[in-house]
C-alpha cells in the first residue's frame, strides 16, 4: 500500500479509509481461520461508515447554518 501514499506521509491503509483493502484483507484472513484477524479488518469498515455518517450530519448542520442549499440538495440527491 506504500505505493498509493505519499513519501513524507505515514498514513496507514486504515486512515486512508482504503475499505477495498480492508474488505479483501478481511476476507483473506477468514479464508484462513484467522477469526480475529478478519474481524479486526471489517470493524474497521464499520468505524469507516460510522464516520461517514457523521460527517453527513455535520453537513446537513452546516448547509442550513451558511445558507449553501444548493449544494444541500445535491448532496441529498446523491
Amino acid at each position: 500500500m506504500c505505493l498509493f501514499r505519499k513519501e513524507e506521509s505515514e498514513l496507514n491503509v486504515h486512515d486512508m479509509q482504503c475499505m477495498w483493502y480492508e474488505v479483501e484483507a478481511g476476507f483473506s484472513e477468514f479464508r484462513q481461520k484467522n477469526y480475529r484477524m478478519a474481524l479486526k479488518n471489517f470493524n474497521w469498515i464499520e468505524k469507516h461508515f460510522d464516520q461517514i455518517y457523521e460527517d453527513q450530519f455535520d453537513f446537513h448542520i452546516y448547509s442550513m447554518r451558511k445558507f449553501t442549499i444548493f449544494a444541500y440538495f445535491e448532496m441529498l440527491e446523491m
